[in-house]
């Protein structure tokens, strides 16, 4: 039924063969705030706390109490607020905080953030109360929602949704509002024989969670009943509210589809407070809507039913690789990055998941595919051609298996949630910026090429400001690409209400950093460095093209929202959207119906990058970033209508310029102010000598062969004889491993024993990110005393920010997905 929906739709949103202009909002809601008289009374706030049985709650942001100057400050809980600052877990367990802090505040300057790298009481600023909802109303049952959703519509109260925080565009929040928290509703059942309601169809085996269960839970949950879910990759993830209603994708996608795809049934609180169970067979629209159309928009989720798939192994292969440092890094970078595009489609077709993370030491390469469809040998070519080019590329460390986890949660909770959580550093500021790469433009070598001279193009941009070691950031970033786009489904695109866009793709591009808004040295200018570097990292993506961005992991300010995160489907949604809520009230920052003058999304506003302002920081370098020569390539060309009333000389001066900045653009030149800097951080190579250790432990008693190097041996053996000699030994492995590993077996209490062995990993990874985390501040304590040692010896400015070698293993640990 779902591809009859989808056309049923698609007719409504065409006319005459051609698609209907982007809809503007339909309806304008007047939301009240604190100053206006319709503000509801202490009497209404009251009223509705009965109604919850006192579960709402008044809201000040989560370090208030660490501002000695705040009513709320507490020497004692301002040191559990320290402890927990960086941790996810902590955070989420908040209905005040959201796990990156620059979505707490409402502009540079109204905020109550602490230094993210070191966090301490604050004794001279003021604790404003930023995009913090003014009330949290925590709700345990779809009659709670209903309850608060009733008395915001009659209050004109703003609501925002929050399950755990983890929200790249600060949706979680916004000021003025009423929170509807729905974190603690967690519980999960599964259901062998599930039939939606009023539906004919044959039984099918299903889990059904509530609104509050995040990825690793789930994960453990479906693991004790030896089955298996579409999930995402960050464990900290809510699966039902924003990554199932954004489309969700993850390392089964390429083999299963989107998550969106595999929901049964929803339960859903309307505007009008209506609880209503939604499918296929019942209010078809809006249960397509809901899958993939982005959430907090036409509705509040209360729980969700998804098909569960039976259980199975995952294979791996986890490479590093290390470029010539001799030879030109950026040119190594993009001829790499082509050499993983000629394969995309083929992997992808395959149901095989890639992960690679180029920065300019080290590159990171991860396969995972299920062990039943695809085999190691898919990567001879890969693995020759890097072999081919030794003088180029050296691999380090490679772990290649084809049954290495007995489950998808080994899998996610082993190694793929944990590389997530090593990316992110939580308690920090954050912003990204996506677009999805299709497949058609991976379909020739010179759409491989254009596609991978884009991405490192990006990669320059974002990484100007950050390499003279910006006040308040952590060293370059490298661009995250990856390779999980649902290739199974490409065809069935009008199934779901997801992005068209992720259908289409084969590659996902992420660009990202964390950086600090509060702390010594960082001012609105080091801000705005950080946030302009970040906004304009997808531009050269765009200009060769690339319109789609994935609405979970997009940019704040994308600027033609409608077209980049919904494509053609918007018009459809827009429909839906005004079928069950006319008046426009549940409304999400960039979600179908969103209007950006309301006050409520103010903040928005004031977090945009602002104009540059005078006070620029002395550090920052004189000559050309890589985001000047982008500009200069892109507007300043001699030949543009811009320069064509300059003279001859000026415009020889300035070809002179822009041929120099192309060249460093495309890797032929070395950039001038970046060849002076020492070696970049090796916190990359800390992280994929974990891995190899974790990886040989966990091969154990399988022999050395099943983790073998890919540099030739001098034993006369080919490492492709070695590779064949170690599936047999893996193949002996996993038929004798049920004898001697008891976590592999299929009874109820094995999966369980299973499940909590994996919780013990994921407590231990949990662990060891702390402990990075406590080095990270450690390490910024020695930079600042070094610094004012500097500084009382009268040390020149440039001085200053000549770190050495050993401040700079802790960053490429804070790359961002």
């Amino acid at each position: 039924m779902l591809p009859v929906i989808g056309v049923a739709l698609l007719t409504s949103a065409f006319s005459g063969g051609q698609a209907q202009t982007l809809q503007a909002p339909y309806a304008t809601p007047t939301y009240v705030t604190p100053s206006s008289a319709q503000w509801p009374s202490s009497a209404t706030w009251a009223s509705l706390n009965t109604s919850l049985d006192g579960r709402l709650s008044t809201l000040r942001p989560w370090a208030a109490v660490c501002y000695e100057g705040d009513p709320l400050f507490d020497a004692i809980a301002c040191q559990a607020v320290i402890s927990g600052y960086g941790v996810d877990t902590t955070r989420e367990s908040s209905a005040a905080a959201l796990l990156w802090v620059d979505w707490e505040a409402c502009g540079y300057g109204n905020s109550c953030a602490l230094d993210g790298a070191d966090p301490q009481i604050i004794s001279n600023a003021t604790c404003g109360q930023g995009s913090t909802p003014s009330y949290s109303a925590e709700v345990l049952s779809p009659e709670d929602i209903s309850a608060v959703i009733t008395w915001a519509t009659q209050n004109n109260v703003k609501l925002t949704v929050k399950n755990t925080g983890h929200d790249y565009a600060g949706r979680s929040a916004g000021p003025y509002t009423l929170q509807v928290w729905t974190h603690n509703m967690n519980n999960m059942t599964y259901v062998p024989d599930f039939v939606p309601q009023g539906s004919s169809a044959s039984p099918v085996p299903a889990v059904t969670i509530g609104a509050g269960v995040q990825a690793e839970s789930l994960y453990e949950f479906v693991l004790a009943q030896n089955v298996s879910v579409v999930n995402g990759g960050c464990l900290t993830v809510g699966v039902a509210g924003g990554y199932i209603q954004g489309g969700g994708h993850g390392v089964l996608a390429p083999a299963y589809g989107l998550a969106a795809e595999h929901v049964l049934e929803v339960t859903i609180v309307t505007a009008d407070g209506t609880i209503r169970t939604v499918n296929e067979a019942q209010d078809s629209d809006l249960f397509w809507a809901i899958r993939g159309g982005g959430g907090g928009t036409y509705g509040i989720v209360a729980s969700m039913t998804i098909a569960t798939l039976p259980q199975m192994s995952i294979g791996a292969s986890l490479l590093t690789i290390e470029p010539n440092q001799a030879m030109n890094s950026s040119q190594l970078a993009i001829n790499f990055i082509a050499m993983v595009a000629q394969y995309a489609n083929i992997w992808a077709d395959a149901g095989i998941t890639v992960v690679l993370l180029p920065d300019t030491t080290s590159y990171s390469l991860d396969f995972y595919w299920p062990s039943s469809l695809a085999s190691v040998s898919m990567f001879y070519p890969i693995f020759e051609d890097i072999l081919a080019q030794s003088s180029s590329y050296n691999v380090t460390s490679n772990t290649t298996s084809q049954t290495m986890f007995s489950s998808v949660t080994q899998a996610e909770i082993m190694e793929i949630g944990p590389f997530f959580d090593a990316v992110n550093i939580y308690g920090m500021a954050n912003r990204l910026a996506s677009r999805l790469i299709p497949y058609y433009n991976m379909t020739t070598s010179e759409g491989q090429t254009a596609v991978a001279e884009a991405i490192w193009a990006g990669a320059e941009i974002i990484n100007g400001p950050l390499t003279e070691g910006l006040a308040g950031t952590f060293g370059q970033v490298p661009p995250l690409i990856i390779g999980d786009m649902p290739a199974a489904t490409r065809n069935q695109s009008n199934s779901t209400a997801s992005n068209p866009g992720l259908y289409d793709a084969v590659w996902h591009v992420v660009y990202a950093t964390p950086y600090l808004t509060t702390g010594p040295g960082v001012t609105q200018s080091t801000v705005n460095l950080v946030q302009n570097a970040i906004k304009n990292a997808t531009q050269p993506l765009i200009d060769i093209g690339m319109v789609s961005s994935y609405q979970n992991e997009g940019s704040a300010y994308e600027t033609d929202w409608q077209q980049a995160f919904f494509g053609w489907k918007y018009p459809l949604l827009s429909d839906v959207k005004q079928k069950y809520d006319p008046k426009n009230f549940i409304m999400n920052y960039q979600g179908v119906g969103f209007v950006s003058t309301l006050e409520p999304f103010t903040c928005w506003e004031q977090n945009e990058v602002q104009p540059y302002s005078s006070d620029q920081p002395a550090f920052v370098p004189t000559l050309i970033t890589p985001l000047q020569d982008y500009e200069l390539v892109r507007v300043h060309h001699p030949d543009s209508p811009h320069c064509r009333h300059l003279s001859p000389t000026e415009r020889h001066a300035r070809f002179q310029r822009i041929t120099a900045a192309y060249d460093i653009l495309r890797g032929r030149q070395v950039d001038p102010y970046r060849a002076e800097i020492e070696r970049r951080r090796r916190a990359q190579q800390a992280w994929a000598r974990s891995r190899a250790r974790r990886h040989a432990e966990f091969a154990g008693g399988l022999g050395e062969s099943s983790e073998w190097a890919a540099d030739r041996r001098s034993d006369g053996i080919g490492w492709r004889d070695r590779l064949i000699i170690s599936a047999g030994i893996l193949s002996l492995g996993v038929g004798l491993a049920p004898i001697f590993w008891p976590g592999i077996g299929v009874d109820d209490q094995r999966h369980q024993a299973a499940a909590a062995s994996l919780a013990q990993a994921r407590r231990e990874a949990r662990e060891y990110g702390q402990e990075r985390r406590r080095e990270i501040r450690r390490r910024v304590q020695e930079f600042r005393e070094q610094e004012e040692g500097l500084q009382d010896a009268d040390a020149p400015e440039d001085s200053r920010w000549q770190r050495p070698e050993e401040q700079h293993r802790c960053s490429a640990q804070s790359r961002q997905r």
